[in-house]
């Protein structure tokens, strides 16, 4: 008796791990309660002008097959500058016209890029990214986004997925891909969004970091670690954005 409960458990167990195909596996990885899960654990602090700081954050496999060739793109693409004038508050992109960006140590410029061969079911990769500024960095807040591709298992072999931020899109090409669906649209729409329009199989959250200005009269109060916040943000970001998906699906 035990014999055949042993074999009948190691029998549905190997079952379960026979990955499936179509839509159930696209579903299964795309849903939000895994892709939010993929980058994680964020800790950023502020970073005063002329100094360094740290981004770190996790990668996770949240799925119960390996995933492969994995690849994460990882840009500071935007600025919203620290001022009081609000004709200064515009959202400003960081290209090679931008003075002074703050730029990731490791890769000397305002993007770099990981790879990994494999992730196993629920293991964790740390991940520290070292940001340095200069004197003449300008004060404020910049946005992070993240680009990530791998291959997942099928039963119809590896199937390569692609995910990315908001923040790589326009708002005009975002606004389009998030319009209410024509009947035609529908078998282009996952979770509300146009993901053949955009290129993606579904986005994953953004974060971002301050560079602040310290006096030395408010050097003691402008130092506090930011990271809860803007977790927070992303987090509460995330969940709308697919929120608002649902409702307009």
């Amino acid at each position: 008796m035990k014999i055949m409960m042993a074999f009948m458990l190691a029998l549905s167990t190997s079952i379960l791990l026979i990955p499936v195909s179509g839509d159930e596996i696209y579903e299964y990885v795309t849903s939000p309660e895994r892709t939010n899960a993929l980058l994680s654990d964020f800790d950023i602090s502020n970073i005063e002008r002329g100094e360094n700081g740290f981004v770190n954050f996790i990668l996770k496999n949240p799925y119960n097959h390996t995933i492969y060739n994995i690849t994460l793109f990882v840009e500071i693409c935007s600025f919203f500058p620290d001022t009081a004038n609000p004709d200064h508050t515009m959202e400003q992109k960081i290209d090679r016209n931008f003075s002074a960006p703050p730029v990731f140590v490791s890769a000397g410029s305002t993007s770099l890029t990981y790879h990994f061969e494999s992730l196993n079911p629920t293991e964790n990769r740390g991940i520290s990214m070292e940001i340095e500024t200069q004197k003449k960095t300008p004060a404020g807040t910049y946005n992070i986004r993240f680009s990530l591709s791998f291959d997942y298992p099928t039963a119809d072999g590896e199937r390569t997925f692609i995910m990315k931020s908001v923040k790589f899109f326009s708002d005009e090409e975002w606004g389009y891909a998030t319009k209410s669906p024509e009947e035609s649209d529908m078998p282009y729409y996952n979770y509300g969004m146009n993901t053949t329009y955009l290129g993606i199989d579904t986005i994953i959250p953004g974060t971002a970091f301050s560079v602040i200005e310290v006096s030395e009269n408010n050097s003691e109060n402008s130092t506090g670690d930011i990271g809860l916040p803007f977790l927070a943000v992303a987090i509460i970001s995330s969940a709308f954005i697919f929120r608002k998906l649902r409702t307009k699906s």
